[in-house]
């Protein structure tokens, strides 16, 4: 009878022991590659076959390099021969966060007849809505710095800025100086200190990161400008002159493209990122730097689509500019969407001004200035608030892939 019910017992302790044996390999193994990745993020020396002993426990690692990416293994054996084994992806690449509808910068965001925004806004120039009856902002609007004014908008939001005049506000509204505003009893804060600015995402050694990545894919040299007018698969690439994409086609992204000059899409092309980047981004950048006063601009015409990768929610197409003019207090518009622009693309000009109109429907605005009218919609995507892109092989390497498999 005693050997009856000690035989269940003992198997019982035997798996046990097994499992424990089990997480203690997996331990090991995660341990192994959290040093490993850490090593390489860190530019720090690694060889291509690595024990590291974690207590009774041993990890052994490997990896290879690829294309633009590592492939590390890091199995771990227990003290009881078990084993587990993990795999990690790393890539050269950058990891944004953008988390806001638009973002502006000393130049303010104008609103004008009917246009709108769907999500937060934060900006360090004025929020001026024009013949704006009907909601301008869903959101909330920041105004950051001292002077920063809000100005004939209806916010469902709450409204942060040192002087708010002429609008109405559904939610919460923090302010140093009130004129003709409307908000909910109870809901409003005098005498608030403004908040301070935020940097822009995209720093200068990010986007040479995704200039340098469009490089090392190949060099198109021309002089005057290079038309794509049929379907073909693009990127990365560097095009050293004016880029035309026109007609009823389909653009694959495979990869940033770098244009040294100015860029026109229009009449109809689709543009998606190839299903195989999952989730990554891909920049198009117009930046030519002999001239970023008149040109390295991008205009937009006559419906031109943006799909990111098919299947992923945070894959978007970037649309860059390098134009200055608008910060230098020029007319030139860094970026133009002229009529019906729509999908996932987001328009990013640091020191230019962006013009969306006439029914466009824009994922998302970074700028200097940001002009809206005619309808035209930003609406924010809660992808972009974890965005991944390729970049060279200055941006060091981030993970694309964690998992165990065995």
């Amino acid at each position: 009878l005693i050997l009856a019910l000690a035989a269940p017992a003992l198997s019982h302790l035997k798996s046990s022991s097994v499992l424990y044996a089990s997480f203690e390999a997996l331990a090991a193994a995660e341990s192994g590659m959290e040093d490993t990745f850490y090593r390489f993020k860190r530019n720090l020396g690694v060889g291509e076959d690595e024990e590291l002993e974690i207590g009774r426990n041993i990890a052994n690692i490997t990896y290879h390099s690829g294309s633009g990416g590592v492939y590390i293994e890091s199995v771990g054996v227990s003290r009881d021969g078990i084993t587990r084994k993990v795999a990690l992806d790393l890539v050269l690449g950058t990891g944004l966060s953008f988390s806001y509808a638009a973002q502006v910068g000393d130049g303010g965001l104008i609103l004008e007849d009917s246009a709108s925004v769907e999500g937060d806004v934060f900006s360090t120039g004025p929020v001026v809505g024009v013949g704006i009856e009907e909601v301008g902002i869903s959101g909330s609007v920041i105004v950051a710095g001292v002077g920063g004014l809000i100005d004939s908008i209806y916010i469902e939001g709450s409204a942060y800025a040192y002087s708010i005049e002429n609008s109405k506000v559904d939610g919460s509204i923090y302010y140093m100086n009130l004129v003709n505003t409307s908000y909910e009893p109870g809901q409003g804060y005098p005498d608030s200190e403004p908040l301070d600015p935020v940097d822009l995402p995209i720093t200068e050694e990010v986007l040479n990161g995704w200039k340098e990545y469009a490089e090392m894919g190949g060099v198109i040299e021309c002089d005057d400008e290079y038309l794509i007018n049929s379907s073909q698969t693009l990127g990365p690439v560097h095009i050293t002159c004016d880029l035309e994409i026109r007609g009823n086609h389909v653009i694959t992204l495979k990869g940033h493209v770098w244009v040294e000059g100015n860029i026109k899409i229009m009449n109809n092309p689709l543009l998606r990122v190839d299903g195989s980047l999952g989730d990554e981004s891909v920049a198009i950048i117009a930046d030519d730097p002999e001239d970023r006063m008149e040109g390295s601009t991008i205009s937009l015409g006559n419906n031109p689509d943006f799909e990111g990768a098919a299947g992923s929610d945070r894959s978007f197409i970037f649309l860059i500019s390098a134009n200055e003019s608008a910060s230098e207090g020029g007319s030139t518009h860094a970026i133009t969407d002229g009529q019906k622009a729509d999908g996932d693309v987001f328009m990013y000009a640091e020191k230019g001004e962006i013009l969306i109109r006439n029914n466009v429907d824009i994922t998302g605005l970074t700028a200097y200035r940001i002009r809206a009218r005619d309808n035209a919609t930003i609406v924010y995507r809660e992808g972009l608030a974890n965005s991944f892109f390729s970049a060279g092989r200055s941006a060091g390497f981030v993970i694309s892939g964690w998992r165990e498999i065995e």
